[in-house]
C-alpha cells in the first residue's frame, strides 16, 4: 500500500488558479483523496482570506474576475448567497419564541456568544460594503 501524500491548502489554491472553474470530485481525484479533504483545505483557505467560491459549475477562485463567463459566475455565487441569508433572517424570526424557550434548558455560552456576534458583524460589513461600492461609480472616483 503506497504511503498518502499530504496535500496544501496551497496546492489546491496553486490547482484552483491554473484551472478556473473545478469540481469537488476532479480536486480530490487530481489529489488523490477525499472529497471531504478537499472541503477542509477549502475551508482553511477561505478563514486566511482566499476568495474560494462555490458555483453552480463547481469551485472557483475569484482573485481577479476575466471575461463575462467568470463575472456571471461570481454574481449567481453571491445571488444564492443573499438568498441564503434572507432565508436565515426569516428562520430566525420564526424561531425567536422557542429560542427563549430553549434558553431556560439550555443557554448560550459566553464562548458562543462571541462568535455568533462576530459571525453577524463580519455578515453586516459585507453588506455595508457591498452598499458602499455601488454607492461609488466611477465619476466619483476622479480626482
Amino acid at each position: 500500500m503506497k504511503k498518502k501524500l499530504k496535500i496544501y491548502p496551497s496546492q489546491v489554491e496553486d490547482f484552483l488558479k491554473e484551472n478556473g472553474v473545478t469540481t469537488i470530485g476532479a480536486l480530490a481525484t487530481y489529489f488523490e483523496c477525499t472529497p471531504n479533504t478537499i472541503r477542509r483545505k477549502l475551508a482553511i483557505l477561505r478563514e486566511e482570506g482566499a476568495p474560494v467560491l462555490p458555483t453552480n459549475r463547481g469551485i472557483i477562485l475569484a482573485n481577479k474576475v476575466q471575461g463575462e463567463d467568470m463575472a456571471i459566475l461570481v454574481l449567481k455565487s453571491a445571488y444564492w448567497l443573499v438568498r441564503t441569508l434572507m432565508s436565515l433572517a426569516r428562520i430566525a424570526s420564526i424561531t425567536k419564541k422557542p429560542l427563549l424557550e430553549a434558553r431556560k434548558i439550555k443557554a448560550l455560552s459566553p464562548e458562543d456568544r462571541k462568535q455568533l456576534r462576530q459571525t453577524l458583524l463580519m455578515i453586516t460589513h459585507s453588506i455595508d460594503m457591498v452598499e458602499i461600492d455601488e454607492e461609488l461609480s466611477p465619476h466619483q472616483l476622479k480626482m
